[in-house]
């Protein structure tokens, strides 16, 4: 997922939130029939961040095993490939340890 879609849904799950939040304080100062609908107005919003997440962990959640199977294949394909990448990563990572 890029960067920008998880930016657009971090803003609207806190723009819901926010506006529920000062829905229920209007709704904590208006009389019963105007605190009700206000309270209903906020769960409302709440119930949209909520299902937001749960989109949002469903989509991350299935590309992570989708690039995970990726890799699994590629991996299986080309072991030693595989193998070079993971010595040269090391011994890179070596190198910059050893000069700290």
């Amino acid at each position: 997922m890029s960067e920008r879609v998880e930016n657009m849904i971090r803003d609207n799950i806190n723009e819901a939130l926010e506006q529920a939040d000062e829905l229920l304080k209007k709704a904590a100062n208006a009389s019963d029939e105007n605190a009700k609908e206000l309270q209903e107005q906020a769960k409302k919003k709440l119930r949209i961040a909520r299902e937001t997440l749960a989109d949002f962990y469903q989509n991350a959640s299935s590309q992570g095993k989708e690039i995970a199977d990726d890799i699994n294949s590629c991996v299986h394909e080309n072991p030693w490939r595989a193998v070079g990448i993971a010595a040269a990563a090391g011994v890179l990572l070596g190198l910059l340890i050893a000069k700290k």
